[in-house]
């Protein structure tokens, strides 16, 4: 009998972030990223969060069937689109703002002027191999020049996996290492730190 090498895929692996996050059964690991992430007391977000339809209607027919990693609303209407960068391509921040402003745009709803209906729209950008602010996370808005005020309904987060000093936050410094594990070992072992949060 021969013995065949176990492969092991990382959770930074864009297919496996995909699966595991993207799907149902899980809801409760999604949540569990998103309280960490954004430092909610741990079970603030049980059955609040939904797995939404992926597609972008984007103009452009090569782009037309162009999809996002995750999408996820809130029950207080907030969207979050959740992506996973394993490039150092230089349009990536660009594409990150095209996909944002079309996710918070396709929330409008059809035939309605209504815009205060919208609510906010944030990306969280993951990335392994861009390397950002000293902090690990940069949070971009639209900023008025003069007066320095936020427009805060629309928020892109590039997120450094790499920083060791990451956000401060112990649970999803975690998690930040459990998506850069590299072996079964070494996944079972941050996994196991990420429950004890």
């Amino acid at each position: 009998m021969t013995k065949t090498k176990e492969i092991f895929l990382p959770l930074y692996n864009d297919i496996i972030f995909t699966e595991i996050f993207n799907n149902p059964d899980n809801i409760r690991i999604l949540e569990n990223f998103l309280e960490n992430y954004f430092n909610y007391k741990l079970g603030s977000l049980r059955n609040r969060v939904v797995l939404k339809h992926r597609y972008l209607s984007i103009a452009n027919k090569k782009e037309a069937r162009k999809q996002v990693d995750i999408l996820i609303e809130l029950d207080d209407k907030t969207s979050i689109n959740l992506e996973m960068n394993n490039t150092k391509r230089k349009d990536i921040f660009i594409r990150n703002r095209i996909y944002a402003s079309k996710v918070h745009g396709q929330k409008l709803k059809k035939n309605t002027h209504d815009y205060n209906t919208v609510g906010i729209t944030i990306q969280i950008n993951l990335n392994t191999k861009i390397k950002n602010s000293k902090e690990g996370i940069e949070r971009w808005y639209i900023t008025n020049e003069i007066t320095k005020e936020k427009v805060k309904d629309i928020e892109i987060d590039m997120v450094d996996l790499q920083k060791e000093k990451l956000y401060n936050k112990s649970g999803f410094k975690k998690w930040c290492k459990l998506i850069l594990a590299e072996s079964m070992e070494e996944f079972k072992n941050r996994l196991e730190r990420v429950k004890r949060r």
